[in-house]
């Protein structure tokens, strides 16, 4: 495979992570974003002939979005792959969920990625690279609450369909990686509700403890492995027309219940 200058956001743990150390181990020259550049300290080394190169980039503030363009072009002078990765989850029922919440979501999983691709676009234009924006089956399907972070999904994934067909001409390629239950910590640690999901005496306080639940199992039930995703990830890189749409189920739930959503367009939390 030929060597790439990638840039992954979001690489602290999870399907990032598993992607940067995948993409250096095929000998890709890899920054791999973190929120905090402290973060790197608690993870474990890579082997020497693994280039990663941490960086500090929290997606949210400009700053860092303009630092990590400036010091990839001072090293390598060319930007072949950006893999926007970093995204948040939070769960809980739109009635209930506060206006600055709502925008929290859409910050990170939709202006901030929009705002870092925009920066990154005349680099890859350059290179005729590849924008990989990593979306969701939420991107595909809405499930009862997780509204918010299916809002921001599907919003990526317009948006991403849209550019795809913008940057063709000049040699750009766009794609869209659409995971479904996959073994990482966004449905345990890193996993967040709305304030007003502890709240008692609401129409939603019998509800909320089955959409915990839920997001428990989702977690712990078969998940996927996330190598899948960085092989995929690589693929895609290397692929001179990948496909936009990537569906990465993760599991045969996940699956089966992506089918039922596609068929019946409903489902309740009752469903066991």
């Amino acid at each position: 495979m030929e060597k790439k200058v990638v840039l992954i956001t979001g690489c602290s743990s999870g399907l990032g992570l598993h992607t940067a150390r995948r993409a250096a181990a095929a000998g890709h020259i890899t920054y791999a974003g973190l929120r905090e550049l402290s973060e790197a300290r608690e993870l474990p080394e890579a082997p020497e002939d693994q280039d990663i190169r941490w960086l500090q980039l929290d997606i949210t503030r400009a700053s860092d979005r303009k630092q990590a363009l400036e010091r990839i072009l001072s090293e390598q002078d060319r930007l072949d792959a950006l893999v926007n990765n970093a995204g948040v989850m939070m769960a809980g029922f739109l009635e209930q969920v506060e206006e600055d919440e709502l925008r929290q979501v859409f910050e990170v999983n939709f202006f901030s990625t929009w705002s870092l691709t925009r920066l990154m676009l005349p680099a890859l234009r350059r290179s005729r690279g590849i924008v990989l924006n990593f979306s969701s089956l939420s991107g595909l399907r809405a499930f009862p609450g997780l509204g918010a972070y299916a809002a921001s999904k599907f919003a990526l994934e317009g948006m991403s369909e849209a550019l795809s067909q913008e940057v063709k001409p000049f040699g750009v390629r766009v794609a869209l990686i659409e995971p479904g239950t996959y073994a990482t910590k966004i449905w345990n640690e890193n996993a967040t509700t709305c304030r007003a999901s502890t709240e008692q005496g609401t129409l939603y306080t019998d509800m909320n403890p089955k959409l915990d639940a839920t997001l428990k199992r989702n977690g712990t039930r078969d998940p996927g492995d996330p190598s899948d995703i960085a092989e995929k990830v690589l693929e895609l890189i290397a692929s001179e027309r990948p496909p936009l749409r990537n569906l990465m189920y993760g599991n045969r739930g996940s699956r089966i219940i992506f089918q039922r959503m596609h068929r019946q367009m409903a489902y309740t939390l009752d469903d066991e």
